[in-house]
């Protein structure tokens, strides 16, 4: 466990980093929320994630998180909360930790796909990146795709891809995307393929950029 002991704030939101710690099956944060009752209304309607990146760029894939507080204390409302990100195998020299708001929307997503040909094929995921399908290997009625992911959140974009036929009809998920060792945004994920199935299309979504909290962002040196 490293303590990290920081506090950031904008606009009435005081973050404060306390711990990182890196365990065999996960990477926790724990982290606490101050906000004045007067402010309450405009963040509670707000759900804040975290990017977690390493010294070499990777962005930990999340894993879970949860936490919350009581009422308020002179004039206070504070929450304590815990996210799990993926393990590492080393402790890196640093940690950037970057919150985001994640944006609530009725609207349908604009879909993007292309009919698959076996060659480097690029789709676009609107203002958020792109996603480059490299290339698929198929075994047993299984492909799996290798995908790579130009943007700002690269474990959401390679897990926003699937596969789907003509009509729209979307195949069975055998693996979710997950990041290709000793890569930076280099991704797998497999699908099982009817037998007679002839035409592929990738397909992923545009989506919007991330809303940074820009002032709470914070770089944490492990010592």
């Amino acid at each position: 466990m490293y303590s990290i002991n920081l506090a950031k704030e904008t606009s009435g939101l005081t973050m404060h980093y306390e711990t990182i710690s890196f365990f065999p099956t996960s990477t926790e944060l724990a982290l606490q929320h101050d906000i004045p009752e007067d402010k309450y209304e405009k963040y509670a309607s707000q759900i804040i994630q975290y990017q977690v990146m390493d010294d070499k760029g990777r962005v930990l894939q999340p894993i879970s998180g949860g936490g919350g507080g009581g009422g308020a204390v002179n004039g206070i409302i504070t929450g304590h909360y815990k996210h799990y990100f993926e393990p590492l195998d080393d402790i890196p020299l640093y940690v950037t930790i970057k919150p985001y708001a994640l944006e609530r929307s009725t609207n349908s997503p604009e879909k993007v796909r292309a009919k698959w040909d076996g060659t480097e094929t690029m789709l676009s995921q609107g203002d958020i990146g792109q996603l480059s399908i490299l290339d698929a290997k198929e075994e047993n009625g299984v492909i799996t795709f290798r995908v790579e992911t130009k943007g700002q959140n690269a474990n959401e974009q390679a897990s926003t891809f699937w596969l789907e036929d003509e009509e729209g009809t979307m195949f069975e998920r055998v693996e979710f995307a997950s990041r290709i060792e000793g890569s930076i945004n280099q991704y797998q994920s497999s699908f099982k393929i009817p037998s007679n199935q002839n035409d592929i299309y990738v397909t992923t979504i545009k989506m919007n950029s991330l809303n940074y909290y820009e002032d709470l962002q914070v770089r944490i040196k492990l010592e």
